[in-house]
């Protein structure tokens, strides 16, 4: 049984990943149906769903740690209030609160290598795109903030082009 579940949570973390938040870089939601033949189509099936779960689970264990509040009260508080303000309410800087996140998926996905659920080539493939994600979020960022500072466009403009979090 408790295989089962961490295959389940491997292939959902593979997924929700990629899927809520900090990950969107590869689609593992339809890759059965590609490889099979089918076509694939944006649903919000069960693994898109455990896969948002996984990850708001993840984020209510990190958001638990920093501020030190149970996980019941962190949970509770982002059921009341959207997360840049609950980063807000604690005084805890976004991209702090970005890398403790990707600290604690990279230890999971290392956790799945190590106990045979993923491959070694599977691990680093999963890593490399989370690097480049990141990597191209933080590429980003430096140039609509040198487009803000130069005049070349609008804070307005900014605002378009950064996600809403920011």
């Amino acid at each position: 049984m408790k295989k089962m579940q961490m295959i389940i949570v491997a292939c959902a973390l593979l997924i929700g990943a990629t899927t809520w938040g900090s990950l969107h870089a590869a689609n593992f939601d339809d890759a059965p149906q590609r490889m099979m033949g089918h076509r694939s189509h944006r649903g919000g099936g069960g693994a898109n769903l455990l896969g948002k779960y996984l990850h708001e689970n993840m984020m209510v264990e990190v958001l638990s740690q920093i501020t030190k509040q149970t996980t019941e009260t962190v949970r509770k508080q982002l059921k009341e209030e959207h997360l840049p303000a609950v980063l807000n309410e604690y005084k805890i800087d976004r991209e702090g609160f970005h890398a403790a996140m990707q600290a604690k998926k990279t230890a999971q996905i290392n956790q799945f290598v190590a106990d045979g659920y993923l491959s070694s080539d599977q691990g680093k493939a999963i890593l490399g795109k989370m690097e480049a994600r990141t990597r191209r979020h933080e590429l980003m960022m430096q140039l609509v903030e040198k487009g803000v500072a130069d005049g070349t466009i609008t804070q307005q403009d900014a605002q378009l082009l950064l996600p809403p979090h920011h």
